[in-house]
């Protein structure tokens, strides 16, 4: 979780130097090289015991996950609304919302 919340940090931070257009072409593949790592992270998680209701709640309040995300979104919102606003980078972000395979699926 911890991994997670470090690294909505640091695409915060990639999604904000992008909309600020310093350095598009090293950002982007910065940020596509963090989606991926944000990918091994959730699939990983996938494949730990699901937490109890007592242990979903601690997790949810470790600190500095809502501010993560928080920061992630509000750099995520301003890239939208700056001129540097582009469709590679959006189609990178995408890949947070696809499912990632985890270890045994498919299989009988």
């Amino acid at each position: 979780m911890e991994g997670q919340a470090n690294l909505y940090q640091e695409m915060a931070a990639t999604l904000t130097q992008l909309s600020e257009g310093k350095d598009t072409e090293a950002g982007i593949q910065k940020l596509a090289e963090q989606v991926s790592t944000f990918q091994e992270l959730r699939a990983n998680a996938a494949e730990l015991p699901h937490p109890t209701e007592e242990e979903a709640l601690h997790l949810s309040q470790l600190p500095g996950q809502q501010e993560a995300r928080d920061a992630f979104f509000k750099a995520q919102s301003a890239l939208a609304s700056s001129e540097y606003n582009s469709p590679k980078v959006f189609d990178i972000l995408s890949g947070l919302h696809e499912s990632v395979p985890v270890k045994g699926e498919g299989k009988l």
